[in-house]
C-alpha cells in the first residue's frame, strides 16, 4: 500500500503486565482493547481527519497552535532540523 502525506496508517498495540491466563482476564483484554480502539479510532484519530481536512482545504491562511497543540510547530521543527542534518 503506498502512503503519502494525506494518508496515515495506525497499528493498535495494547501493552499488559501479563499474557491473559484464563477466560475472565482475555475478556477483560478484549474490552480494553475495544475501548481503545473506539477512543483512538472514533474520537481522536477522527478529530485529527477533520482538522487535516480543514487545514488542507486553504480556507484558513493561518494556523495558531495553543493549549496541548502548542508543542505541534516545535515538535516538526526538530524533526526537519534533524533531517537537514
Amino acid at each position: 500500500m503506498t502512503f503519502d502525506v494525506a494518508h496515515s496508517r495506525v497499528d493498535y498495540s495494547m501493552l499488559t503486565e501479563s499474557t491473559p491466563d484464563n477466560p475472565k482476564a482475555e475478556e477483560l483484554y478484549a474490552k480494553s482493547f475495544t475501548i481503545i480502539e473506539d477512543v483512538f479510532g472514533n474520537e481522536d484519530f477522527k478529530t485529527s481527519e477533520l482538522c487535516h481536512r480543514g487545514l488542507a482545504s486553504g480556507a484558513a491562511p493561518d494556523v495558531i497552535y495553543c493549549g496541548m497543540g502548542a508543542s505541534i510547530p516545535q515538535f516538526y521543527e526538530g524533526i526537519e532540523s534533524l533531517m537537514r542534518a
